[in-house]
Order: structure tokens, then sequence, then C-alpha cells
């Protein structure tokens, strides 16, 4: 006799058991595509990512190089020389002016020299007084003080008799914003005569403050303005 040949079951077509769901033909062609083109979509995707970080990297360097190629190249270099033709000082030029001690020095002596000196020409003397209270600060001690030195001693009064001429003998920081100055006040009558020479020192303390009023600016480029002042004479 010829036994008849038992069929598998399903379930064991499948590799599952029977305690396990059934043999389900669509859940293993959705197993089937997931693994031969799941693996594709996701490197797509990523590739994607890539070449829009790629793009968006490339647009940073362009912006870059246009902005670098914008900004000026040339960086003037001065070589200061003496009358000799030797040089003295070299550097490259920078963006904004800086304030130097040696250009406080200058400024404050043309002040003193300004202040203290009594000139013959009411034209001139009245500029050397602008100048002065245009390197005053406004409120300060200084102002008061110097104000009440015109008034008491007025220059143009004293012109009519005798004049004064200033000579700096020397200047210097015993702080950063404070610097001591002297000088020889050389007294002449009308005739030209010496009549006095005398030595003084003084204590001056300096800020420094930009101004965008025009009138102030042409006397006064630089921003510096006197705080605080105090001379007297030197006895010898």
């Amino acid at each position: 006799m010829f036994r008849k040949r038992k069929e598998p079951d399903s379930t064991q077509k499948s590799g599952v058991s029977n305690a396990d769901s059934p043999y389900n033909p669509y859940l293993v062609a959705r197993k089937e595509w997931d693994e031969r083109y799941g693996e594709l979509i996701s490197r797509e995707a990523n590739w994607r990512m890539m070449a829009l970080l790629c793009a968006a990297i490339a647009l940073l360097a362009v912006g870059g190089l246009f902005y670098l190629g914008a900004q000026s190249k040339i960086r003037p270099y001065i070589v200061q020389v003496d009358s000799f033709g030797r040089q003295v000082g070299a550097g490259f030029v920078t963006g904004e002016a800086s304030v130097t001690d040696a250009v406080r020095k200058a400024t404050l002596t043309r002040f003193v020299t300004d202040l203290r000196s009594v000139v013959s020409d009411g034209v001139v003397q009245r500029q050397m007084i602008e100048r002065v209270y245009a390197h005053i600060a406004n409120g300060s001690a200084a102002q008061n003080q110097i104000s009440d030195f015109y008034r008491s001693d007025p220059p143009q009064q004293r012109a009519a008799t005798q004049i004064v001429t200033v000579e700096i003998v020397a200047a210097f920081a015993p702080s950063p914003s404070t610097y001591e100055v002297e000088w020889i006040e050389t007294t002449r009558d009308i005739n030209g005569k010496v009549v006095a020479e005398t030595r003084w020192r003084g204590n001056f303390t300096l800020k420094e403050s930009k101004s965008n009023d025009l009138a102030a600016v042409s006397l006064n480029p630089l921003g510096i303005y006197v705080t605080n002042v105090s001379w007297s004479k030197v006895n010898r």
C-alpha cells in the first residue's frame, strides 16, 4: 500500500512554531521590502543631508571670500627721518589716531605758553585765550581757577606796560593723568628791556574726551582737556 505523504504545516514553512502567529505572506513581503530597499532609502537620505551641508559650507566660504575681497589690502607704512635723512622712527599707520605721551606733553606746553604769555598784539592775545579755554574741561576746577586768574590780572591790561614770554624747561608725568611742567617767564617793558626773570612750576591733570562741536574740534582736535591746575613760583 502506498502511504499518502503528509504536507508540512504552513507554520513550519515559515519557521514559526504553532505557538506563534500563523504564517502571513504580506508581513513576509514587507520584511523583504524593508531589507532590500530600506537601506537604499536611508542611504539616499544621508547623502541628501550631506549635500545640503556641503552647499551651506560652500555658501559661507564664498561669502567669506567676498568679505575679504572688499577689505583694503593697503597698509600705509611711514618712515620718519631727521634733517640728515637718518631714520628715527617707522611703523604702520593705524585706523585711529592715538594720543601718545609726547602729544599730551606738546599740547600741555602749548597750553601753559598761551596761559602765561602776554603780548602786545590784542588779536594774538585773544586767540591765545581762546585756545586756553578750548583745552579746559567745562565745569572743572581748572575752569574756575583760570577764569579767576584772568579776572584778577587781565593780560590785555598788562600788555600796556609789559610783555611776558614763556620758555618751557621740562615736562614729565608723575602719573598717567598728571603732568608737571617747569618754565621760565621773562618780563620786558614796552621798550624790550628785561625787567624780571622768574621760574615757575605747575601741576596739571588731563583727561581725553571727544567732542562733536566743530568750534571745539578746530581748536582742540585731539580732545585733550585740563581738569585741575596749580602753579607757583620757584625760589632760586
